[in-house]
């Protein structure tokens, strides 16, 4: 997951050649903020996201497999996005 952050900090104006918007230092700052969170005793266990940039110059991330609620969710996402 950590991996994935180069390639989306790098990602210019246009990636995907159809006008997607690049991923701003604040985008990747918060996502980083809300994964570091992920460290707190509370959620001991949960898997990483894996995330992915979106076109609007925010970052996705989705949890799969959690075993929240009844019945368990089988995928969570959500994203940061610039304020």
């Amino acid at each position: 997951m950590a991996d994935s952050f180069p390639q989306v900090k790098g990602l210019p104006e246009n990636w995907d050649g159809y006008g997607a918007e690049a991923v701003s230092g604040n985008v990747i700052a918060s996502t980083l903020f809300i994964i570091s969170l992920l460290n707190h005793p509370q959620f001991h266990g949960l898997p990483l996201p894996e995330i992915s940039p979106e076109t609007n110059g925010t970052i996705s991330m989705c949890f799969a497999n959690l075993d929240f609620g009844d019945p368990p969710a089988r995928k969570t996402s959500c994203s940061a996005r610039r304020p």
